[in-house]
Formats: structure tokens, C-alpha cells, sequence
């Protein structure tokens, strides 16, 4: 993501089939918006069009009003939000309802995730603590154990206390 800073006076900020272009004297560059973080204007007498502030505030893309010192006395910030933060309100969101049986399901998916990963060893090693564990994990599936709230479980013992080659 690009930082932009537009200091020269009598530069003007348009849109161009989804590019910013900036246009002094003669010349003019172009900038792909999807590249924009945040554009800084830090002269005064630089014209924007409405165009280019509806497309900035549609992606996210601050602009931000320098004064002669290189403070921000002004900023233009859009509504939509970004992606990930849209994604996180969702989450939480989520987990404002009950998450019991989500919580279940990835517990459950974890289990049957290492008792296949035992049975893979056991197919190479042959060792018979790997059927054992393998058998309880089972049955931890099996069981449901009518939990009713989240809470803190401790694990009784792992592949390593069993002292596995």
C-alpha cells in the first residue's frame, strides 16, 4: 500500500477508470486506486474532484488535509469498512449467542484429527500404546459428555508422559 503526498500548488486529483490521476501543468500520473492507502494533500490551491472523494470513501482510502506545518487539520474517511475489520464484527457478533455447540464441533474435529494422526503412526510403528490412545479418542468422540457450559477441562495425560519411542 502506497502513502501519497500531493505538494505542489495548482495539482488537480481527478478518477480515471478506477486510477487516481493527478494532473500539473502538462503532465499527468496515474495511480491504481487498489494501491491507495492514504493520500496527503499539503499545499494549499489543489482542486479534487467529488468523483475521486466517493471512490476513496468506497475503498477506504483516507485523505487527509495538511497545513503548512505537516499537521492534519482535515480528513475525509469513508463508511464502509475494510474487509478484515467487517470480518471480525462478524465474529464477535457471533460469539455473542451461544457457542457451545461450535465449540463441540471443533473440539470434536480436533479429536478425530489426532486419532488419525495416531493411526498413521501406527500403521508405521506398531506400537501398542498407539492403539490404546487411539481407542480412547474414540470414545471421546463417542461421548457427548452432556457438557452445558464452556470450561476450563484438564488434559489427563499425552503421548508423551506414555514414553513413545
Amino acid at each position: 500500500m502506497k502513502h501519497l503526498v500531493i505538494c505542489d500548488y495548482g495539482a488537480f486529483l481527478g478518477l480515471n477508470s478506477h486510477r487516481l490521476a493527478v494532473k500539473q501543468d502538462d503532465e499527468t500520473r496515474y495511480y491504481p486506486l487498489n494501491r491507495l492507502c492514504t493520500v496527503s494533500i499539503a499545499k494549499r490551491g489543489v482542486g479534487v474532484s467529488s468523483d475521486l472523494i466517493e471512490a476513496f470513501s468506497s475503498r477506504s482510502i483516507k485523505l487527509f488535509f495538511l497545513d503548512f506545518r505537516g499537521i492534519t487539520h482535515s480528513a475525509i474517511l469513508g463508511q464502509s469498512q475494510h474487509g478484515v475489520v467487517a470480518v471480525r464484527m462478524a465474529q464477535m457478533a457471533f460469539c455473542q449467542r451461544d457457542t457451545l455447540s461450535l465449540a463441540k464441533q471443533i473440539v470434536i474435529a480436533k479429536i478425530k484429527n489426532q486419532r488419525a494422526v495416531l493411526n498413521h503412526l501406527d500403521k508405521y510403528h506398531q506400537h501398542p500404546a498407539l492403539q490404546s490412545a487411539s481407542g480412547e479418542l474414540q470414545l471421546h468422540v463417542d461421548n457427548d459428555y452432556g457438557f452445558t457450559s464452556i470450561t476450563n477441562y484438564p488434559a489427563t495425560e499425552t503421548m508423551h508422559d506414555r514414553n513413545l519411542p
